[in-house]
């Protein structure tokens, strides 16, 4: 689908009507927020002219690319030729603008890079000695310890046929999983505080500043990196399970591409008066990085990063990566952080098939997360399939970037994010990720809240999951917070 294939405007006689996307069993409060919103809308017409308007402007920015290489051999760092060149940010930060699936990286992993996955009790001195080359041990998983290393033809034929042996594996490569970028739209916001769309639509603003904001919870952004330095983020923790770029790189987990930033952004950016505000403003950030500077990361990398959230009470894993490719590594640890209370949120991807759910999104564990548009449409590059379980908005969403930056991006990457700070609101109010976590239809805890308060939209299940997630709703019926509370943090925003 080419970026020119998305921007076509849907319809307005083929969106859903006020009432479906109310639901039977919304408010007449619900309602009021619904038409007022509708209200504010850009008319499509006008939408589709800002997007024509973006694309022209973001070829020529690709020029960019020639201008920072420039700077770099004339002795600039990194971040200071990415800051010279100002919003040509497609090539200098590295986002690519390809889907999550994109056959290349998955089938083309690493040469003999793969994954050896023991039985409980197995030994791995005898697998190691195999290797040509050891990357690293995963071994927090009740379902056995695996090996991550170079193994050639021979030694992955004599390993299969191990009765101690569960699997043998490629080390497959996921992806940031952003539909595209938009270089036209770095925003001057000095001295200026935005409230990006999404998170209005959600209903997360009406909770700024109370009990039910998100403290004493905290999200992982596995990704690549947060830039620690930025105005509108604090981040409480980080580590890297890839090498970063020491010329780019403040800390071991800095953020080498934005992707990870932007994300971060939308869980959790300061209500400071700056930039923009997120969904959980008080919620703690933990900067997991995975995705090396061309926003890929190996399985086993991610999956050592997931087994570390399990170990270190983290309340919610963002996971705005993804790839067509199924891998036990990954099944194994999510199910690890799982039954360790972690509530696991995962971008749904960008293909727009029928079906082509993503993975480690496509796995019971994760919610999977579709977008929506403003104008509460499902996009025709988001992911559709019987595992999608929400949508978010993920369309046109304003977030940070490193340098202090604010741009636009768009994918499920960008919606993810949005379910991920809710949950960990949820979860700040005493709520588990879920009360039976082998029973996916019926979970309880946060991730039933999720579902039974979600917005049908009016689009089939298949595409919408659920529903549009509905923070206002989710904490409606909350203790402690009532109804008091919301009014009085309305009265003191105004």
């Amino acid at each position: 689908m080419t970026e020119q294939g998305r921007s076509h405007p849907i319809d307005e006689d083929s969106s859903p009507d006020r009432s479906k996307r109310c639901g039977t069993a919304r408010t007449a409060d619900c309602i009021d927020r619904h038409t007022a919103w509708t209200r504010s809308r850009t008319s499509a017409t006008e939408l589709a002219g800002v997007r024509w308007l973006r694309t022209t402007l973001g070829s020529m920015l690709s020029l960019s690319l020639l201008f920072s290489t420039l700077l770099l051999e004339r002795g600039f760092t990194r971040r200071s030729a990415l800051g010279s060149v100002g919003a040509g940010l497609v090539g200098a930060l590295g986002i690519t603008t390809a889907a999550a699936s994109d056959p290349e990286p998955d089938d083309e992993p690493g040469g003999d890079r793969y994954v050896v996955g023991l039985e409980p009790g197995t030994s791995t001195a005898s697998v190691s000695r195999t290797a040509s080359r050891l990357y690293r041990s995963l071994d927090r998983s009740p379902a056995g310890s695996a090996i991550v290393g170079d193994f050639d033809d021979d030694a992955r034929r004599a390993l299969k046929e191990r009765s101690d042996v569960r699997y043998v594996e490629r080390d497959y490569v996921r992806r940031q999983s952003v539909a595209t970028v938009d270089a036209s739209e770095s925003v001057d916001l000095v001295d200026e505080q935005r409230t990006p769309w999404g998170v209005e639509r959600i209903g997360a603003t009406d909770f700024h500043g109370s009990d039910s904001a998100g403290s004493g919870a905290t999200v992982a952004i596995l990704d690549s990196g947060i830039d620690p330095e930025h105005e509108s983020l604090e981040v409480a923790d980080g580590e890297a399970f890839i090498e970063c770029d020491e010329d780019v790189c403040a800390t071991a987990w800095d953020d080498e591409t934005g992707h990870g930033t932007h994300c971060a952004g939308t869980v959790a950016a300061l209500d400071n008066g700056r930039g923009v505000v997120g969904a959980a403003p008080a919620v703690g950030l933990c900067a997991l990085k995975v995705l090396a500077g061309d926003g890929s990361g190996y399985d086993s990398d991610i999956a050592a990063a997931i087994e570390w959230c399990a170990d270190n009470e983290i309340d919610v894993i963002n996971l705005s990566l993804g790839g067509s490719d199924e891998a036990q590594v990954l099944e194994d640890a999510l199910r690890y952080a799982y039954d360790n209370g972690v509530l696991i949120v995962a971008a749904a991807g960008n293909d727009g098939s029928v079906g082509g759910i993503d993975y480690p999104a496509g796995y019971d564990e994760c919610i999977a997360v579709g977008s929506t548009d403003e104008r509460d449409a499902v996009p025709s590059w988001s992911a559709r399939g019987e595992g999608i379980e929400l949508v978010a908005p993920g369309e046109d969403v304003l977030s940070t970037m490193p340098d202090d930056e604010y741009v636009y991006l768009e994918g499920t990457s960008m919606s993810t994010p949005h379910v991920a700070a809710i949950g960990a609101k949820l979860m700040s109010q005493g709520l588990p990720n879920a009360e039976d976590t082998d029973d996916v239809d019926d979970p309880g805890g946060a991730r039933a809240v999720l579902r039974e308060t979600a917005e049908d939209i009016g689009f089939d299940d298949d595409e919408q999951g659920y529903g549009l997630l509905d923070a206002f709703t989710a904490f409606e019926e909350l203790e402690p917070v009532t109804t008091e509370d919301v009014t009085d943090v309305r009265t003191h925003s105004a």
